[in-house]
């Protein structure tokens, strides 16, 4: 009995968590079109997502930042549905919980950035990220350990599936975001669907120009959530 009884507190718990994370001050008119049940993103990322393709039972993703299995996770509604893809989450505990309850991914213990090499990295929970001038947190106290960077494009020759288009490239990474992007090689990949996350004008304004120039526009806005696609 014991054991059905955590088997069932297991399965709840990933909507118990999103309920939590839909904090009334963080939500706005936006938000309120898409987080309906079950939503397990902060602004009803998942829901735009799965309005965008159409309720699709297949696809694939790339999750820079991906940090939870489910708790604020822009992918995990589209896993359930039946689609997979890789996550790359440097913290030790999220990477563990990734491996543990996000089996059909390739879950990677991999900070991304526009050059290779072994970086300080701040364990903050939602706030964790490269500790440098660019992380959104720096003033917060976190224990630090060392990871090593690739560039996306580098993850992308290693471990995307022969053949294999992208759906969807979600990077959120506490003021990395813009970097990941410059790492990727748009030649060779071109997701249909980007999001990427701004805290400021300024940043929005950074990423929307460097996005134009590879040739994609900004779609919509979910908060501090941009929605990208190809140009038309």
């Amino acid at each position: 009995m014991l054991r059905v009884i955590e088997r069932v507190k297991e399965a709840a718990r990933p909507y118990v968590l999103a309920g939590l994370s839909l904090r009334p001050e963080r939500i706005g008119l936006t938000t309120l079109a898409y987080a309906q049940p079950p939503s397990f993103s902060q602004f009803g990322e998942d829901r735009f997502l799965l309005r965008r393709f159409d309720g699709r039972r297949t696809g694939f993703y790339v999750d820079v930042g991906a940090y939870h299995p489910f708790h604020l996770s822009n992918t995990y509604l589209l896993y359930r549905r039946g689609w997979r893809g890789i996550n790359l989450e440097p913290a030790p505990d999220g990477l563990a919980r990734l491996r543990q309850h996000r089996p059909r991914d390739t879950n990677l213990p991999v900070a991304v950035a526009t050059v290779e090499q072994d970086v300080p990295y701040a364990l903050s929970g939602t706030f964790a990220g490269i500790a440098d001038e660019e992380h959104l947190w720096a003033g917060i106290e976190a224990e630090q350990i060392t990871v090593a960077t690739q560039t996306l494009a580098h993850v992308l020759r290693d471990h995307l599936p022969d053949g294999q288009d992208i759906d969807l490239l979600d990077v959120d990474c506490e003021g990395h975001d813009l970097d990941v992007l410059r790492s990727n090689d748009w030649n060779r990949y071109r997701p249909r669907v980007i999001l990427a996350e701004a805290h400021s004008e300024d940043a929005a304004a950074d990423i929307r120009t460097f996005l134009a120039s590879v040739g994609y526009e900004e779609r919509a806005r979910l908060d501090l959530t941009m929605v990208y696609e190809p140009a038309r």
